[in-house]
């Protein structure tokens, strides 16, 4: 079978949309498939194994992108057996022609790529002409409300083969999120002061210089840090953590929570809250019911960690995720219940 990936997010980004795109090609490449990505243009791209990757330049790729991408992937195309689109805004120019060529399209919902839509003609229009899967029942709920036929997907984050050997006792936190205002940096903080541990926060952005004033010397800020340095400083934690807010009117909210997957790989627990997707990240975790409330939240947190949440969280994420059953349901295998 033969894949054709487009995508406006690819490594070296190492946002939850180009790890989620490059764990999936790699997948599909294991399974046998031929992948053929077509990714925007950025310095050292990352080539996985078996898998060719493409980089496409447009000089306002928000705008153009699409249409450099479709012009550019023109040849593989037409010998394609299936297109994977990674967000809806990079497929709507190949979406009417490929419908006719009954050529299957399949576009994924992430988050903001749906929830802030810019052009919500634009994105029903191009969801309609395909196949569409969503990483949380909380994006496709929020799909299905529009009209559309939405599946759930599972994610693509197989465990580690050596999980981290659990702690005896609870010292250290760790967020791994972009520093912008809706992932709750300050709520994180506000936790880790009020449980008297330490914390350790991963990825740039606006905010990051204002937490850090607000965590006072109690939560070190590392920036942007490669994925290979985040499985490290999520192997130091003794639980990963993820209380993202929404806008006043409820848009904006978190898609699934790749962060708190990628944690559990690796048998750390997962605390969050009942933010969008959230919930279906955590599985076994611990949702808090006011993140605002940094006392009771501490309280919480220590009447329900133990040495033990590590090793629940990690089984939860082989019966419930696993690159395998990703490419699966992609490839056409029946889709696996969501049991959340």
């Amino acid at each position: 079978m033969r894949w054709v990936l487009l995508s406006d997010d690819w490594p070296p980004l190492s946002g939850g949309v180009a790890s989620w795109s490059a764990r999936v090609a790699s997948g599909l490449a294991r399974a046998g498939d031929r992948v053929d990505v077509f990714a925007r243009h950025r310095t050292d791209l990352h080539v996985p194994k078996g898998v060719s990757v493409h980089g496409v330049s447009s000089r306002h790729f928000a705008r153009t992108g699409a249409a450099a991408l479709a012009w550019s992937a023109r040849e593989s195309l037409r010998e394609a057996d299936a297109v994977l689109a990674t967000t809806w805004p990079v497929a709507w120019a190949v979406a009417p022609w490929l419908r006719r060529r009954r050529t299957p399209l399949h576009i994924v919902l992430h988050g903001s790529d749906w929830t802030r839509r810019g052009d919500e003609g634009l994105a029903r229009w191009t969801l309609r002409r395909a196949r569409v899967w969503a990483v949380s029942e909380h994006m496709a709920t929020s799909a299905r409300r529009k009209g559309l036929s939405v599946d759930w997907l599972p994610s693509p984050v197989d465990a580690a083969p050596e999980p981290r050997v659990p702690s005896t006792e609870l010292k250290h936190l760790v967020m791994v999120a972009r520093a912008v205002r809706l992932k709750g940096g300050d709520r994180f903080v506000r936790l880790v002061q009020s449980l008297g541990i330490r914390g350790t926060m991963v990825g740039g952005g606006p905010m990051q210089e204002a937490w850090a004033e607000l965590g006072q010397g109690s939560v070190d800020f590392l920036g942007h840090c490669s994925r290979t340095r985040v499985e490290a400083v999520l192997r130091t934690a003794d639980a990963a953590v993820l209380l993202p807010r929404t806008e006043a009117d409820g848009t904006g909210a978190e898609g699934l929570g790749l962060s708190l997957l990628e944690a559990a790989a690796v048998g750390v627990p997962a605390i969050g809250c009942a933010t969008g997707g959230v919930p279906e990240a955590l599985g076994p975790g611990l949702c808090l019911t006011d993140p605002d409330d940094p006392a009771a939240s501490a309280q919480a947190v220590r009447a329900w960690w133990s040495p033990r949440r590590g090793i629940e969280q990690r089984e939860w994420l082989v019966r419930q995720h696993g690159i395998s059953r990703c490419v699966a349901a992609l490839r056409g295998s029946p889709s696996p219940t969501h049991r959340g």
